[in-house]
C-alpha cells in the first residue's frame, strides 16, 4: 500500500505482510503479522492481523486479531480499536455506523468484543470474556468467562467469574462474585450486586 512500512526481516514465510489495499499502515517486527487496514500498526508478536478497522493497533501477542465478519460490508465498527497484548483476543464487527468502533482490549486471553453497531467499550484483562454487539460505554475490568449481552449500555464487571449483564440492561454492574446475572426484567436499569 501507499507509504507502508514493513521491515525487511524475517523473509520467507516467516515474514509480515501488509496488503496492497493497506495505506500508510506499518508493522514494527515480530512473525508473521498482516495488516489489510489504513492507517495501522502492528508492533510485534506473531501471527497477529488487523484485516479490517482503520487506524487500530495491535501492541503485540500472539493471535490477535482486529476484523470484520463480512469484508463486503462497509465497516467503522472495529476502527480506531487497539489490542495491546495477551492471546487469541478479539476485536470483530460490522457497522454503517460512522460513530461506532474505538474499542479496547489490554491483554489477557481469549477475550472478545463482537463490536457490530457498538462503540467505546474494553477489556482490560482476564480469560475469555465477551461483550456482544450493541453495546456502548460498557467494560469488563477482568475475571473469566464474564458477559456483557446486546444492547447494553455503560454498565461494569468488574471481576470474579461467569457473572452476566443481560439484554437491554444500562447503567449497571456487578463488582466481584461468581454466577451473578443482572436482567432486565421489563425495565430494570441502574441496578448493582457487590460481591455475590
Amino acid at each position: 500500500g501507499t507509504q507502508t512500512i514493513i521491515p525487511k526481516l524475517p523473509i520467507g514465510f516467516l515474514g509480515n505482510y501488509t496488503s496492497a489495499n493497506s495505506n500508510w499502515s506499518n508493522i514494527g517486527g515480530g512473525l508473521m503479522n498482516v495488516v489489510s487496514a489504513d492507517t495501522s500498526n502492528i508492533a510485534g508478536g506473531y501471527f497477529n492481523k488487523i484485516e479490517a478497522g482503520d487506524a487500530s493497533f495491535i501492541g503485540g501477542g500472539f493471535m490477535n486479531r482486529i476484523y470484520t465478519d463480512n469484508p463486503l460490508q462497509v465497516n467503522y465498527s472495529s476502527s480506531f480499536s487497539s489490542v495491546v497484548g495477551g492471546s487469541g483476543n478479539m476485536i470483530s464487527g460490522i457497522t454503517t455506523t460512522s460513530n461506532a468502533g474505538s474499542h479496547f482490549i489490554g491483554g489477557g486471553i481469549s477475550n472478545t468484543i463482537f463490536t457490530h453497531n457498538g462503540a467505546q467499550n474494553s477489556i482490560l484483562g482476564g480469560r475469555v470474556n465477551r461483550l456482544h454487539e450493541s453495546v456502548d460505554n460498557s467494560s469488563i475490568v477482568g475475571g473469566e468467562y464474564n458477559l456483557i449481552k446486546r444492547n447494553v449500555n455503560q454498565s461494569t464487571i468488574a471481576g470474579g467469574e461467569t457473572n452476566l449483564i443481560d439484554y437491554n440492561v444500562n447503567r449497571s454492574g456487578i463488582f466481584v462474585g461468581s454466577g451473578n446475572t443482572i436482567y432486565y426484567d421489563g425495565g430494570v436499569n441502574d441496578g448493582a450486586i457487590v460481591n455475590g
